[in-house]
């Protein structure tokens, strides 16, 4: 057959005559002679390809501006990576001088070493579907699920869904999003042809049901959808056994399999889930979660309340202020850990009015204690979503100055795993509230991705080791030094270090050699309520402890 594709007018005849007969538009590429041909039927698509080959370059010329750049990222990756598979959609100007979407999808021949050969497949307008067809689709998929499960059938039903959909069709257009909508439908119907025809649920999912098999096949199915889309987008996908597990109804499996692509998406997306017991459990138990959370926020914040865990100098062992951490209390399950609560606010939103709350609880507890200790400064922790919150600048200088603080007053803290590689934009901000005298403080440092001289690209003032480095230092060299260089390094930089998690003397003993500006840890202080924070009795505790 290769020899067809060396002979042009040959090759030309075949194009045309499979072109015409499947109703789409063939297309071929051939890397030797950088030749694009395409079956005769190509000026049903645009009036701008007069012959039936062009070169590679003229063809992209054809290619809308903003669709052409992506495709020459995707033609470039894919050919390096020596993938057969090709699968993309951009958009072509028609007869009339509109723009039209065109699904361009085929295969890759590469030679014994490598190189690419050939390209062959096709171009077709994908034709919109109607209401009443897709009505008539579900009702078929799920009477074919009824029958399946009433008669004890194995298998798998799988929901499939295109990842941040609505910021693909921000980004690039209602039409390209749904023109990434049809090329999953058609991968979903053609990459194996045991699966079912696959039926649209939802604004970006797609179910299909597959009998008589392993879930071997089910994952090597979605790595083909997963190869098939990659140049588009990232798909998750929920996937649970007909049979596994007993349930009245085979609606309750479509309710599962919707459970498991939640649990895909909130572990990281572009990955696939199998149904399991305990993470539906788990996914309920968050959802009553964050019900609860919702009514404590409209009910001016009850159950949450504001711990505080002194930070003490190093050379001195005096009080120099206190970190503000959140907890909550659930009327049903009690004292809830952060490591629960915290990531529902931030996936919900309700980050926002908590995180507010908790600026201005710990500025008014702040203030009642500077006037006994006049430079006690309180550390507020702040996530990535007020950061992006466009009033968070002013709202934090309006709450100093509502509470008739200085800047002086206030350390805001942000974790590592902030995307702090925003620098630009977060310097910004930054800028602003250290020229009223607020510092910024990087948590959990050593835990993420950040270096000390990348940090320096931001305005900060303050990095915070984490506990997993200051666990017993006393026994590891390695975490001696690495604390140690971590400190000296940071010093040159004029960053101020604070040792967190310190727990026992001999922990402190250790770290006195390595002078860091500030400790904190349950060596000196749990997390407490602000009653039980007395200024006068922990100053006084500190220094016996220390002496």
């Amino acid at each position: 057959m290769e020899t067809v594709w060396e002979k042009p007018q040959l090759r030309q005849k075949i194009l045309n005559q499979f072109g015409n007969s499947a109703g789409m538009c063939c297309q071929f590429y051939h890397f030797g002679e950088k030749i694009f041909c395409f079956s005769d039927n190509i000026g049903e698509l645009t009036a701008e390809i007069t012959d039936c080959s062009c070169s590679l370059e003229q063809w992209y010329q054809v290619i809308y501006e903003s669709d052409r750049r992506r495709l020459q990222r995707y033609v470039d990756g894919l050919f390096h990576r020596t993938e057969e598979k090709y699968n993309f959609n951009y958009r072509l100007r028609n007869r009339k001088g509109q723009l039209v979407w065109v699904t361009s999808k085929g295969k890759c021949t590469f030679d014994e070493e490598g190189h690419p050969k050939y390209f062959l497949g096709f171009l077709v307008v994908p034709k919109e579907r109607q209401d009443d067809d897709e009505k008539t689709r579900q009702a078929a998929f799920l009477q074919e699920l009824n029958a399946l499960h009433s008669q004890g059938e194995d298998g798998y039903l799988l929901m499939v869904n295109v990842d941040d959909l609505s910021q693909i069709n921000l980004k690039y257009g209602r039409e390209f999003g749904d023109g990434i909508l049809r090329n999953l439908e058609n991968s979903m119907g053609s990459a194996q042809s045991r699966f079912s025809r696959p039926f649209r649920n939802g604004h970006s999912s797609f179910c299909t049901l597959v009998t008589g098999t392993h879930r071997e096949i089910v994952e090597s199915y979605f790595r083909t959808l997963q190869q098939d889309m990659q140049a588009q987008c990232t798909l998750s996908r929920g996937c649970v056994s007909l049979q596994e597990f007993q349930v009245p109804s085979s609606e309750l499996l479509v309710h599962y399999a919707s459970s498991a692509l939640d649990t895909a998406k909130l572990n990281g997306k572009n990955r696939l889930v199998f149904f399991h017991p305990e993470d539906y459990e788990r996914r309920l138990a968050e959802i009553e979660l964050q019900a609860e959370l919702e009514e404590a926020v409209k009910e001016n914040f009850s159950g949450f309340s504001l711990r505080y865990q002194p930070q003490v100098r190093s050379e001195t062992f005096e009080l120099a202020g206190a970190e503000a951490l959140v907890r909550f209390h659930s009327p049903r399950r009690g004292m809830v850990l952060p490591a629960e609560f915290v990531p529902i606010l931030e996936r919900s939103g309700l980050m926002i009015p908590v995180g507010s709350w908790v600026l201005r609880t710990a500025l008014a507890q702040c203030r009642v204690w500077r006037e006994k200790l006049p430079s006690f400064r309180i550390s507020v922790n702040m996530s990535y979503t007020q950061l992006r919150c466009p009033e968070i600048q002013a709202e934090v200088l309006s709450e100093l100055r509502e509470n008739d603080l200085p800047g002086s007053a206030l350390t805001i803290e942000v974790t590592e795993g902030i995307e702090l590689q925003e620098y630009g934009y977060l310097n910004a901000i930054f800028s602003a509230w250290k020229k009223e005298g607020i510092e910024i403080s990087v948590d959990d440092f050593g835990t993420g991705y950040s270096s000390l001289g990348w940090l320096k690209k931001l305005e900060i003032d303050e990095i915070k080791i984490d506990r997993c480095f200051i666990s017993g230092i006393q026994h590891s060299v390695y975490n001696l030094r690495l604390v140690s260089n971590i400190i000296e390094v940071a010093k040159s930089g004029f960053l101020r270090v604070c040792c967190e998690g310190v727990e026992t003397m001999e922990e402190l003993a250790a770290l006195e050699t390595l002078q860091p500006a500030l400790y904190q840890g349950f060596y000196f202080s749990k997390p407490v309520p602000p009653e039980h924070f007395a200024l006068n009795s922990l100053m006084q505790r500190f220094k016996e402890q220390c002496q």
